[in-house]
């Protein structure tokens, strides 16, 4: 409970922080419920008592109704602004959580666990929509909170007892109701993956990189045949629990009969000892109503508020995460610069596989590097290890004898041009994909293209500025095949201009003539710049100055491609098979 104390506190600070009007809200609200619940439950007393003694008073009578007017328009009001308010709030966080989520150390973000939150946090209606919730139910607990007040304070009037009665009962029932609303949640949470699951084939229905392979494959009835025994396996659960489910409704309907039955014969009593008027029976049914109301409402709103919790405490811990720090030495490059991997260990968290064990070599200004090995040797980790995404568990780094990890992060990054593995295109204009906000050209844009090899007519006459790349957010965006759009990213490269350029795996998808013409052609237009290429396939090792053969987690082999022929070594041997599959066609 104190922990759902702190977070409130929080989220409140956080509302005070985005708009004060939420709470001048709350304020109208408290006084509007307040006034109007009064004077709801003063009614029938008054109209009674004028029709009992024939005393009409219509002034009286139009006071009345302004009261109640205005009061009701206070309470509407603000219950409308709540909505509104609460959007901005969630949009805050909304905010914050994308801000986080790109700010935070890599390692952190390639984490599953985090993952699995960040997943909850942002799925609908519990996650991150639930905020706006959040602020309504607040809301609107407090209008509940304004009629038990007045309810009571009329009610104390009555019979102490009576109040300290409904004060406890209510205080069972609020007990019982939440911790069956939790027992609930616990068996939802349960089953949690199940719904994970339901939601994950749902979107392979209607997402278009499966459509090919779930109509070449006929995987519809497949795919259906799983849907339909998920939905069942739930059902099973459900109905399993379907006492623990029925019970918060349970509760309910107990305690608000027995309550009620209870109230309604003290006030009958009081009627027929003449304690009590027709209009103040008439005004006490009506406060009991309300009160009713306002038991089942509160106590609803706060359930809600408890319920999303959990989720509310992984959003707060996850925007708590510390960020990486951009602070650190300028990095000035000179002519003789170095960068040097010194006696490397690294292993993933939580992992006790090395993944490389006394990792030496050395990236000259210039220098053209292949990095080469087998699938699954960690190559692309030696690269998020460069890249600063992760960091050595032993050892270091060095850019001119300083640990890359003491260097701005922003200098750092600007070091950089990768082309990833994964080929990933924004849905976004060719220009925006080109230059990321920053100031590039149309003419050096279109170079970058042209040397690619991405040729112009690919492009379907394209305009840098109205040519959406993919289909996600305009209708009439390029479609490129595999091979288009690994030239696309290559061009993306080229056209930022950074001193080192890290091609990982750039030719997957591309044929072996295409291939050689796009190492050709990188050696042709890099004469003077850094370049990693990173592969299995070893096309590129011809026009390197060395060449990193790694297996086992550490480097086997290191030379140029005549050296490493002549040594007749495992290079030499992996070069040979591949030779012979790309002549004869025939995998050897």
């Amino acid at each position: 409970m104190q922990q759902v104390l702190r977070n409130f506190i929080v989220f409140m600070k956080q509302a005070w922080k985005i708009d004060k009007m939420y709470f001048f809200y709350l304020f109208l609200s408290f006084i509007g419920v307040s006034v109007f619940s009064y004077y709801t439950i003063q009614t029938p007393k008054i109209v009674l008592d004028m029709i009992e003694t024939s005393a009409i008073d219509i002034k009286g009578i139009v006071v009345l109704f302004i009261i109640l007017l205005i009061s009701a328009f206070l309470w509407s009001y603000s219950k409308v602004l709540y909505t509104p308010i609460g959007n901005k709030i969630r949009y805050r966080y909304l905010l914050q959580i994308s801000e986080q989520y790109i700010s935070i150390p890599y390692e952190e973000y390639d984490n599953p666990k985090l993952q699995s939150n960040v997943w909850k946090i942002m799925r609908p209606v519990s996650g991150i929509d639930g905020i706006q919730a959040f602020y309504t139910n607040i809301g609107l607990l407090i209008g509940n909170v304004a009629v038990l007040l007045v309810s009571i304070g009329i009610l104390l009037k009555i019979q102490v007892w009576i109040s300290a009665m409904i004060f406890i009962w209510f205080g069972i029932y609020t007990a019982l109701s939440i911790k069956a609303a939790n027992k609930v949640d616990e068996e939802t949470n349960k089953n949690i993956h199940l719904r994970q699951e339901e939601w994950y084939l749902d979107d392979i229905a209607v997402d278009v990189a499966y459509g090919k392979e779930i109509r070449v494959f006929q995987l519809q009835k497949w795919l259906e045949n799983k849907l339909i025994a998920l939905h069942n396996k739930l059902n099973v659960l459900i109905k399993k629990n379907e006492t623990t489910y029925m019970m918060p409704e349970i509760l309910n309907d107990i305690f608000q009969f027995i309550r009620d039955i209870l109230i309604y014969i003290f006030l009958i009593t009081l009627y027929f000892k003449n304690q009590i008027s027709v209009g103040e029976f008439a005004s006490y049914s009506v406060l009991i109503m309300q009160l009713n109301n306002a038991l089942m409402a509160g106590t609803e709103n706060f359930k809600q508020i408890l319920s999303k919790h959990d989720n509310y405490a992984k959003m707060l811990d996850f925007i708590n995460i510390p960020r990486q720090s951009n602070e650190g030495k300028a990095i000035e490059l000179n002519n003789n610069w170095i960068i040097e991997f010194n006696d490397v260990w690294f292993k993933y968290p939580e992992s006790k596989k090395w993944i490389y064990e006394n990792l030496n070599f050395t990236i000259k200004k210039g220098s053209k590097i292949a990095i080469v090995g087998l699938n699954g040797v960690g190559k692309t980790t030696l690269l998020k290890l460069l890249l600063r995404l992760y960091k050595p568990t032993k050892g270091k780094i060095t850019l001119n004898d300083i640990d890359i990890w003491e260097y701005k992060l922003d200098d750092y990054f600007q070091l950089f041009a990768p082309v990833f593995q994964e080929i990933n295109i924004f849905p976004f204009t060719i220009r925006e994909n080109m230059s990321f906000g920053r100031e590039v050209s149309e003419e050096v844009i279109i170079q970058a293209i042209k040397d690619s090899g991405l040729e112009m007519e690919e492009m379907n006459n394209f305009n840098l500025d109205t040519t959406y790349m993919t289909r996600y957010l305009h209708p009439d965006g390029l479609n490129l095949s595999g091979g288009q759009s690994q030239k696309f990213v290559t061009a993306r490269a080229f056209a930022s201009k950074r001193p080192i350029y890290i091609l990982d795996e750039p030719t997957s998808a591309l044929d072996a003539v295409a291939e050689y013409d796009f190492y050709y052609k990188i050696d042709e237009i890099m004469k003077e710049q850094t370049v990693l290429f990173v592969s299995h396939r070893l096309a590129s090792t011809q026009f390197c100055d060395e060449i990193v053969l790694i297996e086992n987690g550490t480097i086997v082999e290191k030379g140029t491609h005549k050296e490493l022929l002549e040594k007749d070594g495992r290079y030499s041997e992996l070069f040979i098979v591949q030779a012979k599959y790309y002549q004869s066609g025939e995998v050897v």
